[in-house]
């Protein structure tokens, strides 16, 4: 689902679940992604002023249905979701032209975050609460906002890591460890990143690989 925590093999921390609107439709459309995410906390109204430029009303009520039927709506707890939802809401894309490009976008407009706290609920990274904190500052630095929404979900990423490492090594892989933002924030942490082996989906075969082969006797037997 991405957005996770793994203690070895075991899942105990993620962000927030997230209905992905449409599917994998809401990867070339993140706006769909944001519509989902402020259904959460915002009125028709207030939700309508935020996705207005990317949708009609028709189109709108068609989504307030799906969502509301969780019709083709899977849950999510998505780094990268999160990422392009971000980038729509703060002007920085409006659609995907090419992998990863809202996300990128965002990266790319980026600058000093604005210090918030990580709300974290049973080792579950909020990410409501910082759409919540968006759309009541939508008047501040735009750059600033986006610096603000990867420092958010590192940290709060990390502090669940924390808890549950007891002095083990940290490791932050994945596709959103390609963000050099992120990966500058962890790494003055101490955390370590992957070297020869891609962080993206390009490294999940050999991962896939190196498991069965340190399980393959258990599976045996």
């Amino acid at each position: 689902m991405g957005g996770e925590v793994f203690l070895n093999d075991k899942r105990v921390g993620h962000l927030e679940e997230q209905q992905q609107l449409g599917g994998d439709s809401a990867t070339q459309y993140p706006a769909k992604m944001l519509l989902s995410i402020l259904t959460k906390f915002m009125t028709d109204e207030g939700r309508r002023r935020h996705v207005s430029r990317f949708f009609d009303d028709k189109q709108i009520r068609i989504f307030d249905k799906q969502l509301n039927e969780k019709y083709n709506c899977p849950m999510t707890s998505s780094c990268g979701r999160v990422l392009d939802a971000a980038s729509v809401l703060l002007g920085f894309c409006e659609k995907r032209e090419y992998d990863g490009s809202p996300a990128i976008e965002l990266e790319n407009n980026s600058a000093e975050a604005y210090e918030i706290e990580p709300a974290i609920k049973k080792d579950v990274l909020l990410t409501s609460l910082l759409f919540r904190y968006l759309i009541l500052n939508m008047n501040k630095d735009k750059k600033r906002l986006a610096g603000t929404v990867q420092k958010y979900i590192v940290d709060g990423l990390y502090r669940i890591c924390v808890d549950h490492a007891k002095g083990l090594p940290i490791v932050f892989t994945g596709g959103c460890a390609v963000n050099e933002k992120m990966r500058k924030f962890l790494a003055e942490k101490g955390v370590l990143f992957n070297s020869e082996i891609s962080c993206g989906d390009q490294g999940i075969a050999w991962g896939q690989v190196v498991y069965f082969s340190r399980n393959s006797n258990a599976i045996g037997r």
